[in-house]
């Protein structure tokens, strides 16, 4: 489900077609990411705010990102993490809830 009113930017690609993934309609998408299979991308109770996903970002298979929260740009977002705070650009986040688990520039 990716509703016509969320802003998805320019090259931005999902995976295996989009199966399951499931996309807030106010939710925004930066430029060049790739969004893998059962991703859903949402709101949180108690919350009007949605996800905003910068440039270059890869979220991988089975991600939550939810609530009123910013990912960088040049981040991944590591498969069947549950992301529920911001994401720092180039930082590589991983498990339930998610943590930064390194910087791009430290691989």
């Amino acid at each position: 489900s990716v509703p016509a009113s969320c802003k998805i930017g320019k090259r931005t690609k999902f995976g295996y077609g989009g199966i399951g993934v499931v996309v807030h309609a106010r939710a925004e998408i930066g430029e060049n990411c790739i969004i893998g299979q059962n991703v859903t991308i949402g709101g949180r109770s108690g919350f009007y705010e949605v996800p905003i996903i910068g440039n270059n970002v890869e979220i991988c298979a089975g991600a939550r990102v939810l609530g009123p929260i910013k990912i960088g740009d040049n981040a991944i977002i590591g498969a069947n993490a549950v992301v529920i705070k911001d994401v720092p650009c180039n930082a590589v986040v991983a498990g339930v809830p998610a943590h930064v688990i390194k910087y791009k520039n430290e691989i």
